[in-house]
């Protein structure tokens, strides 16, 4: 037994001696994934409002597309990129890996998305329903809804 004190490490300290993703890398990789997504979402949403008509040229039907997949690829990887940084926070400062987490992430993300609106009242909601979304989403894909042992 050793007479130095012991240090305690973080579930994400003891990932990244161990090799796996560090926050920054699952942060980029979650921003990745919201931009791609949103990319995705508004090319389907150009796609579904463009109502182009013979004869009329393709410049502003081609720009509109460009800037409505942009905006959505940033607003979502703005998201993912404050969901995945603020779990991986919460899971830091707390020391375990749960649905809390999940749920801080997914309210501080819901509620930016709110936010945007420029209503309270939305950001609000965001934070409850994006959170809980979260945590409920966490439980189930959690070894079938069991608990982590800590």
């Amino acid at each position: 037994m050793s007479d130095c004190p012991r240090e305690s490490t973080s579930p994400r300290q003891l990932a990244a001696s161990s090799g796996e993703a560090s926050f920054f890398d699952e942060t980029i990789d979650a921003t990745s994934m919201g931009i791609t997504a949103g990319a995705t979402w508004g090319a389907v949403k150009s796609a579904w409002e463009a109502k182009p008509e013979i004869g009329q040229r393709t410049g502003n039907l081609v720009v509109n597309t460009a800037r409505t997949v942009a905006i959505n690829a940033g607003a979502l990887g703005v998201v993912a990129a404050v969901f995945q940084a603020s779990k991986i926070g919460a899971e830091s400062v707390r020391g375990k890996n749960d649905a809390l987490n999940s749920f801080v992430g997914g309210c501080l993300a819901g509620s930016l998305a709110g936010a945007h609106s420029g209503n309270v009242a939305r950001a609000a909601g965001g934070c409850f329903l994006v959170g809980a979304a979260a945590a409920l989403t966490h439980v189930g894909l959690d070894k079938g809804g069991k608990p982590e042992d800590h």
